[in-house]
């Protein structure tokens, strides 16, 4: 008989927790009852080896039961496969659905590889693997013609997508278009005008709800915008501009439309299309969330209930494990602005890998776009980036990054026992109010008051925030329940918005708040000026030989923000401790010149 493996030591209420989730699973699966139900088990806990016990179980029975399992990375299901296969199902029966390219050497989240082939005929294989992105292109996964008895769901159902325009990015369109555009101008207008009705109207009645539009332009008017749009040319930033607004509208004003309004500025109000991609008709659902206890998108869904027992988030405690939070400005566009943007974040975490043990690993998340940035200015600190350690009778590497976005799925970084967050992902609060009303799935889009859509920012936040540290040593228990020793250092000028929320979600965790290197060290606005603007000259290729200092007051962002006589001093700091560093320019005029001598 199947049973559940795990590299945890499970204790009591664990084994009830799991016991209750399965036995609601194979409820859902023999049709007693069908619903889509959510089990928030702890990362770690166990979620994916019971779905794993229930499936071998099924089949060591001979149930005829088929299932369906569908997981945010192709590699997370190449591993699911590997281990129904030692688990005694043979490979015949398994689907994988993907059309990545097969090399197992290059093979993880999200490298466009597979470690596994994809598999023919996969509706007559009783187990079939596939994305979610399958199943958000509403498709059904059948057996021989006929609905699989479950699906089972990894991380997070968001089943809609939601699609939004500021309607100060269509008005100011609409402005432009009679000088850049004059073609699209009478369609423009019309949208900008409705959109500009709606939105007073929204603001003038707080109990209003948002009107639907079916047909803010006629499939003939659609035509039209389309075929004058081709004529449209020119590099032009204002004609750049016309051209993305007026291509968004096309891709929403096919289907209906509402106005949201947000409270944010003008940037948070805009026209929004919502659609429904996960197929209604796919209903007998297990979704194993860790986040679905304090994410609110998912929890906004009509369709999902709730299935997380007390013991489920009861049975871990986090007291080894401590979260330090410093309040910095760690922004994704302020860390991509410049290399000089991410020194002080580089500072940060290069003391913090100083005073970390020697043998922990260190696991580093950041954004994208200021990924080359922050590694650069780690190894001009001095930070080794490529050295390795032996853990667990392995060489890894000491130091790994991962970008917003990989927080979910892996577990294969659980040997790290600190993790940093150079930044913590925030969306917009145009894009969350525009995801909260689509989740809602209402016929009359319902009216989410400011504070709705400040909580779903946070709730993000944290959502975040409590996978990325699960990455880690913390998603292991002892057997003692507590987490795994870990240490988090989070960057971020949001800290105190999703705080409360994590601390009910991991009980016992030890919270620390500190100020910055240079708040400690009482360093000036005109000292974090003058660092900035080292960083930013230390960066620049060997070519560029003159910098004019509004071009460096840009660069540097925020800390930029002087009068002028402290910009000027922070140039002239800036010159003085270039010279100690071997970064030698000096002032001409109104620009900085590099040393050529």
């Amino acid at each position: 008989m199947a049973v559940i493996q795990l590299e945890n030591t499970v204790l009591p209420d664990q084994y009830k927790a799991l016991h209750y989730m399965l036995g609601s699973m194979a409820r859902q699966a023999v049709g007693l009852d069908t619903r889509r139900y959510a089990y928030s088990l702890p990362c770690g806990g166990g979620k994916t080896q019971g779905a794993i016990a229930l499936i071998v179980a099924a089949w060591e029975l001979d149930l005829g039961l088929t299932f369906a399992v569908a997981a945010s990375h192709v590699e997370a299901l190449c591993d699911f496969k590997r281990q129904l296969m030692g688990r005694g199902i043979p490979e015949q029966a398994i689907g994988l659905w993907h059309s990545l390219r097969v090399n197992a050497a290059k093979a993880q989240a999200g490298s466009g590889y597979a470690s596994l082939p994809a598999t023919p005929d996969d509706d007559a294989r009783p187990i079939l693997l596939l994305s979610h992105e399958k199943l958000r292109r509403g498709n059904i996964p059948e057996y021989r013609g006929q609905p699989r008895s479950l699906t089972i769901w990894d991380e997070s159902l968001i089943a809609t997508r939601a699609h939004a325009i500021p309607v100060a990015d269509i008005q100011a369109a609409a402005a432009l278009a009679p000088q850049y555009a004059p073609a699209l101008v009478p369609y423009l207008a019309k949208v900008a005008a409705v959109a500009t009705v709606e939105l007073d109207a929204l603001r003038a009645d707080p109990e209003r709800h948002p009107q639907v539009f079916a047909d803010v332009l006629s499939p003939g008017e659609l035509d039209a915008l389309r075929a004058a749009l081709e004529g449209v040319h020119g590099s032009n930033s204002y004609i750049r501009a016309i051209r993305d607004t007026t291509e968004g509208l096309l891709s929403l004003l096919d289907s209906r439309v509402s106005v949201v309004e947000t409270g944010s500025g003008k940037a948070g109000d805009g026209v929004l299309r919502c659609d429904v991609l996960v197929s209604p008709a796919l209903q007998n659902i297990a979704i194993l969330d860790a986040s679905h206890a304090i994410r609110l998108l998912t929890r906004a869904d009509p369709s999902i209930v709730d299935r997380t027992s007390p013991e489920m988030r009861a049975y871990r405690r986090y007291d080894n494990v401590t979260l330090r939070l410093i309040n910095m400005p760690t922004g994704n566009r302020r860390m991509a602005a410049s290399p000089a943007a991410s020194l002080p974040a580089a500072r940060e975490i290069a003391r913090a890998i100083a005073a970390a043990p020697a043998d922990d690993c260190v696991l580093i998340f950041t954004f994208k776009r200021s990924l080359s940035h922050l590694q650069r200015n780690l190894e001009k600190i001095g930070v080794d980036l490529s050295r390795q350690i032996t853990v667990d009778g392995k060489q890894r590497p000491r130091i790994q990054f991962l970008t917003w976005g990989q927080e979910t799925s892996r577990n294969d970084m659980r040997h790290c026992r600190l993790v940093i967050m150079a930044g913590v992902l925030r969306r917009d609060a145009l894009d969350l109010a525009a995801s909260l009303t689509a989740q809602q799935q209402a016929a009359q889009p319902r009216r989410n008051a400011r504070t709705e859509v400040a909580e779903v920012i946070i709730a993000e936040q944290a959502h975040c925030v409590l996978q990325g540290i699960h990455r880690a040593a913390c998603r292991m228990s002892d057997a003692d329940g507590q987490a795994g020793r870990t240490d988090t250092l989070i960057l971020s000028a949001d800290t105190g918005g999703f705080r409360a929320v994590l601390e009910e979600a991991m009980p016992g965790a030890r919270w620390v708040t500190s100020e910055p290197m240079d708040k400690q060290a009482g360093e000036s606005k005109t000292d974090t000026a003058a660092h900035a603007i080292l960083g930013y000259l230390a960066g620049l290729a060997e070519n560029i030989t003159k910098v004019s200092t509004r071009t460096l007051k840009q660069a540097i962002g925020a800390a930029g923000e002087l009068g002028t006589d402290s910009f000027s001093t922070a140039i002239d700091r800036a010159v003085q401790r270039g010279v100690l560093k071997g970064i030698r320019w000096h002032r001409e005029g109104r620009s900085l010149a590099r040393n050529t001598g």
